[in-house]
């Protein structure tokens, strides 16, 4: 949406870029409204070139992203917000396919947030999801989704305490 690639219900053009400072007070407008509501926020964003850092300013209690599209980039940023007390939700696991193994995606998740230096007790605040919504997924594979994030959550717990 900020780089104006969202398509016009047409599907002939696509909807102009936002300017990314209108974009977070906007954002900042909302989480300040539900914050001022007494509940938690969560900015989700499961798009390439996430603007992490844009997100992280929006005073949002949590972060939930698709990890699989962070590069080092992203990944740095994440780090400055995890530091700054922004919790992450970390979007590890696909909503559609087949479901990679316990194992693979809890050592990928564990690998990154060594990469950027961060302790590795810190895991045990990340919230383990799917990459993006189960909305179109049949109920049984939304299940086996979450399910498997239960599953990718414990063993990211068991490597947090090594």
């Amino acid at each position: 949406m900020l780089a104006g690639h969202l398509p016009t219900a047409s599907g002939y053009g696509v909807l102009r870029a936002i300017e990314p400072g209108t974009a977070e007070r906007a954002i900042t407008d909302v989480v300040d409204a539900v914050h001022a509501a007494g509940a938690t926020t969560a900015v989700h964003c499961c798009a390439p070139d996430t603007p992490v850092a844009l997100l992280a300013r929006t005073g949002a209690d949590a972060l939930s992203l698709d990890t699989s599209l962070l590069g080092p980039n992203g990944w740095e940023s994440v780090a400055a917000a995890v530091e700054a007390g922004t919790r992450c939700w970390a979007g590890v696991l696909p909503t559609s396919g087949p479901l990679p193994g316990t194992g693979q995606v809890a050592g990928g998740l564990v690998a990154a947030w060594r990469r950027v230096g961060l302790p590795l007790a810190g895991l045990r605040e990340v919230v383990v999801t799917p990459t993006c919504g189960l909305a179109g997924a049949a109920p049984a594979s939304a299940r086996a989704v979450l399910a498997r994030a239960v599953e990718v959550a414990r063993e990211v717990d068991e490597r947090a305490q090594d």
